[in-house]
């Protein structure tokens, strides 16, 4: 599909139909009504959890972890079960401001002047949320730290395996937890089981007990389909929404692609398969004899032939990849990052001149989040075939791994080093209407405001993190780390005067730095540079010989063909030591490193060793 949820052209004219349908699924966070600090119904606990839920980002939800294919939750009961209305309104819908006044009159407030907001009678409060350790929770636990934060509530990430998680939620133990459910019926009466308090632990994990409620289901269970149980559910849905014992987030959607050869296809929308379809075999043997041999049905069959040897003998299919006839389709380049920063502008400096080197188009695909790790994970699990390659940095490679408990790649084993591309030089930058305007001024005001000042980066574990950290030991300042998605956004914070202080390079800041948005304090390299010429290095400003420039490279699955490897590095050496090459990387803070891919994988391998006791005496976590 396209970035709108639309079917891609070539596809629609191809014949290909695009199928989307709305779920009978509920993405939802329960509230524990026995914790001691979220738990129960008196109107300051109902405040604050109704708070909680009005103050969650679902549209950033949406739009990052289900890249739109999701719909906001306006009710309990989910589409195509009875009792959902889609007219109802959401009485909980994303408000930050209202979700700050509604803390303010309950008594929720920032009393000693640190930011964040105490309990009505004054004692401390932290909200724990219980998050797994994988990518996909990585990146929404980012938005539910901001979310939060943006309503002055501190939160803590509990990060555990699955089967942890489990037993604490059964016994009661996890403050908040988030959940999902799909119904396999148009009753309801699943969901409606989650909350009735004479259901089981494994089933109301709210231990949500409200006589109004449960009465209502009781009836409902006895009362047939109709007008009259549809108003049962419509209530017990108001009181859900009402004590807010769970935060109503999205519907799903499901997405189905049909060739023109299948018929009578209907998806039922409480099946999680459709095991039955109509197939018209007269047109798809018409399809395929009056169609010329389309590159696409080429490598269809193909993928056949590589499956059937893979089955017989998987040596010998990695010993006859078609390395020779490499390029023949299009190559993407897969950036973990947001667009803006040095990896997205070296990409797509690479892109133009390969594609002409080689051929084929050369496109670049944007995969931001958990500090580079979705993109990166996505990269590693793509066919080793020289048509996927992946923009590498110190951060993705070096220091995430490091820093995550259960890091889902190993940068050595799955991926083989292509080439050295660029090297970036990093600045402290401030806001500008910050007072500081050397880097020794800025470390005096940090220590007379300690804990007052946030410093962000772009993701906890990222380069940004592990910089500002050493910054930040080195110097003894007491300043609150900020997370956010990707380095671009976490400057923009900055220049936004959000946070108060960041170390990224050049690069990435350039364009603010122009606009007279934020200011650079002391550079973090061996010498200056030109684009900065008045701003010292760490060495000048006095904090010693502080080199934190990091190298960002060009890497593809492990097990593609040496052959391919080295073709690339082959072209894009020659890219990097052209005169546009040079002057480029010089016009963007840039400097151009290149080299064999071995020599890349040295440079790797000798800053894992480097990095990773670093970062433990650091404390740093990619959490």
């Amino acid at each position: 599909m396209t970035q709108y949820g639309k079917l891609q052209p070539e596809l629609a004219a191809r014949g290909v139909r695009h199928v989307r349908a709305v779920l009978p699924s509920l993405i939802f966070t329960y509230f524990n009504m026995d914790d001691p600090q979220l738990g129960g119904t008196s109107p300051d606990r109902i405040a604050l959890r109704r708070a909680i839920g009005m103050g969650f980002n679902t549209p950033d939800f949406i739009r990052v972890m289900y890249h739109g294919q999701a719909l906001p939750a306006n009710q309990l009961l989910p589409p195509h079960v009875d009792g959902h209305d889609a007219s109802l309104p959401a009485k909980a819908t994303y408000d930050p401001a209202a979700a700050r006044a509604l803390l303010d009159r309950f008594g929720y407030r920032d009393r000693d002047g640190d930011g964040w907001r105490e309990m009505p009678d004054g004692k401390p409060f932290v909200l724990v949320h219980s998050s797994l350790p994988d990518s996909w929770s990585r990146e929404a636990d980012t938005l539910w730290l901001k979310s939060m934060e943006a309503i002055g509530i501190r939160m803590r990430v509990n990060t555990a395996p699955f089967a942890d998680l489990l037993k604490q939620s059964l016994a009661g133990q996890l403050p908040m937890f988030n959940l999902g459910y799909r119904a396999l019926d148009p009753s309801g009466y699943q969901i409606l089981a989650t909350l009735w308090g004479r259901s089981p632990p494994d089933t109301n994990r709210s231990r949500f007990r409200l006589p109004e409620y449960d009465a209502a289901y009781e009836v409902f269970l006895r009362t047939a389909p109709g007008p009259e149980r549809n108003a049962l559910a419509h209530r017990m849905s108001e009181l859900v929404q009402a004590y807010a014992p769970m935060s109503l987030q999205v519907f799903g959607i499901a997405n189905t692609f049909l060739h023109p050869w299948v018929r009578g296809y209907w998806p039922s929308p409480f099946g999680f398969t459709w095991k039955y379809l109509d197939v018209d075999p007269r047109r798809a043997r018409r399809r395929r004899s009056d169609e010329a041999p389309s590159e696409m049905s080429r490598l269809r069959e193909f993928a056949c032939a590589l499956a059937a040897l893979a089955a017989l003998t998987p040596a010998l299919t990695a010993a006859q990849t078609p390395a020779a006839d490499w390029p023949s389709r299009p190559i993407r380049i897969v950036v973990a990052q947001a667009p803006g920063g040095p990896p997205d502008r070296i990409a797509r400096f690479v892109a133009e001149p390969l594609a002409r080197a080689l051929g084929v188009p050369v496109t670049v695909e944007n995969r931001p989040g958990a500090s580079g790790v979705i993109g990166v994970d996505h990269a590693m699990r793509a066919a080793p075939d020289g048509y996927t390659l992946l923009i590498a940095t110190l951060s993705t490679h070096v220091l995430v791994p490091a820093t995550a408990e259960h890091p889902p790649y190993d940068a050595v084993r799955d991926f083989a080093p292509v080439i050295n591309l660029h090297r970036s030089i990093k600045a402290l930058w401030v806001p500008a209407s910050l007072p500081p305007r050397t880097a020794a001024e800025f470390v005096a005001y940090a220590r007379a405001r300690p804990g007052e000042l946030n410093y962000a980066t772009g993701g906890a574990g990222s380069s940004n993190h592990v910089d500002m950290e050493l910054f930040r030991t080195t110097t003894g300042l007491d300043i609150v780390h900020v997370p956010y998605n990707g380095p671009a956004a976490g400057i923009t914070a900055v220049g936004s005067g959000e946070a108060q202080a960041m170390i990224v390079s050049v690069t990435t800041a350039r364009g603010l730095a122009q606009a007279g948005k934020v200011r650079a304090l002391a550079l973090f390299a061996g010498k200056r540079t030109p684009l900065l010429p008045d701003v010292p290095t760490a060495a000048e400003a006095g904090f010693g010989d502080i080199d934190l420039s990091a190298w960002i490279g060009l890497v593809a699955p492990a097990g593609t063909p040496a052959e391919i490897v080295e073709k690339l590095n082959r072209e894009i050496e020659r890219i990097l030591r052209a005169p546009a090459g040079v002057a480029w990387a010089d016009s963007q803070g840039l400097e151009p490193v290149g080299g064999s891919s071995a020599s890349f994988a040295a440079t790797i391998e000798n800053d894992r060793s480097r990095w990773t006791g670093a970062v433990k005496k650091l404390g740093v976590a990619a959490r």
